[in-house]
């Protein structure tokens, strides 16, 4: 069993030779690594007559890590810390009910049900499920997750290094309270088989004795596309609608345009198609992928009957967050 490290330097990119010059930009944004590309920070840039920086993170600790130091204009924040930050984003935040209203009907329906913030609009949808390689193994949607597991017994098997995604997998077999629980409920699970706990999927699906990897839709579907022998199966006994939000921490105007066009079906369409993510505005024309097409349907479809991954209180992220890590040392050891 191996356990990766993916934490990197988080990394302020795509600033233009003025800002460089002058060290000063109006807006910053925290965002997912590789969500916003250059072309559309410059395009945001000409929009909103200002200037951008981009601090990009790669797990959901860094992000708070990140937060807690540096003063963030806009943040596209995931579901798992929408607890932890809403509050100061409704207190400095703007509205965004002009862009929510605009939303797809099943999505509007379940944005307004689960009494989210209007100050913080939806950015994008992701689907966890099992990656495997279909020449190897056979996965049914409704086998239990032991089961999915058991069937990648002498081969490599991918477990996300995301406390959240990871506890809720282990949990399926019993609920976790302590580290050596977690570690043993982990070895069970996995039992038989060589497991790798980290995010970069891409680094091993194409191993000889890759298996399968638990992983997000998005993901997925970017590799399929690069190997016809992948297969992606949402998995009704762990899979999960994910969701990350946008919203401000001030009300200046250069925040308010620069937020309001990231939030728009403009900008979203093209960006998330990219990735093989949803949109809040429902599918996308630009994209083009006949599987990822079908894909999007059944997710729309299903939206109001599938799992959603909980929002946990700040204590309980923290709870969760530390857990997993000690899990991980014990694994180790």
């Amino acid at each position: 069993m191996q356990i990766k490290s993916n934490r990197k330097v988080s990394l302020t990119v795509f600033v233009s030779s003025f800002l460089i010059q002058n060290a000063y930009a109006n807006v910053s944004i925290a965002s997912w690594w590789g969500y916003i590309d250059k072309a559309t920070i410059e395009k945001l840039e000409k929009k909103c007559h200002t200037k951008i920086t981009l601090d990009e993170y790669y797990t959901n600790d860094e992000f708070i890590n990140n937060y807690q130091k540096k003063d963030y204009a806009v943040a596209i924040f995931s579901g798992s810390v929408y607890k932890y930050i809403i509050e100061d984003v409704e207190k400095k935040g703007i509205s965004f009910e002009k862009i929510t209203k605009n939303y797809d009907k099943a999505v509007l329906h379940e944005y307004e049900n689960r009494n989210y913030s209007k100050k913080a609009a939806l950015f994008s949808f992701t689907l966890s499920g099992f990656l495997y390689d279909k020449n190897k193994l056979k996965i049914n949607e409704n086998d239990s997750v032991q089961k999915i597991f058991q069937t990648a017994k002498n081969k490599k098997v991918i477990f996300l290094d995301e406390s959240m995604e990871s506890l809720k997998t282990l949990s399926t077999i019993k609920n976790i309270s302590s580290a050596t629980e977690g570690a043993l409920t982990f070895h069970a699970l996995v039992k038989g088989s060589h497991t790798v706990i980290t995010n970069d999927i891409e680094k091993y699906v194409n191993d000889a004795d890759f298996g399968l990897a638990y992983a997000w839709v998005g993901e997925a579907y970017k590799l399929i596309n690069k190997n016809n022998s992948l297969e992606f199966k949402p998995v009704p006994a762990i899979s999960n609608v994910s969701l990350d939000f946008i919203g401000t921490l001030n009300k200046n105007e250069d925040t308010a345009c620069v937020a309001e066009a990231l939030a728009s079906k403009e900008t979203l369409d093209s960006l998330l198609a990219r990735d093989y993510y949803f949109s809040p505005f429902g599918t996308m024309e630009p994209q083009t992928d006949i599987l990822f097409k079908k894909e999007s349907v059944r997710f729309y479809e299903n939206l109001g009957i599938s799992k959603w991954m909980p929002h946990p209180s700040k204590g309980e992220y923290q709870e969760k967050s530390a857990l997993w890590k000690d899990i991980k040392l014990e694994l180790k050891n």
